[in-house]
């Protein structure tokens, strides 16, 4: 049979940059994304699609595929995440006291 070595290797793929394996026209178009979706009050990126999709703005440069790679290039947009994430209340601490005996 075959013998294991008792080393172990581990092979990872690192991303030098979020933009890699985009095209500089994709890249551009992301960017122009961000830019559109901050000038119609940054709504959350799933509303900016139907809106895109919709054709509720006219002569609109931006695609589907632009918001795509926006997101997957910057990440969420922070704009439109601001005021959304509530504050989660902390957990009820129970403040019972308990005497310690004199020695």
């Amino acid at each position: 049979g075959h013998r294991v070595p008792s080393t172990g290797v581990c092979l990872v793929v690192t991303v030098d940059s979020p933009d890699e394996g985009y095209s500089p026209r994709q890249i551009a178009s992301a960017k122009n994304a961000r830019k559109a979706m901050s000038m119609f009050g940054s709504p959350s990126a799933a509303t900016f699609k139907l809106m895109v999709r919709d054709n509720f703005i006219n002569n609109c440069p931006v695609t589907l595929d632009a918001i795509r790679v926006a997101n997957n290039i910057f990440g969420p947009d922070a704009a439109s995440l601001q005021g959304k994430m509530a504050r989660r209340p902390p957990e009820h601490v129970d403040s019972e006291l308990v005497e310690i005996p004199p020695e």
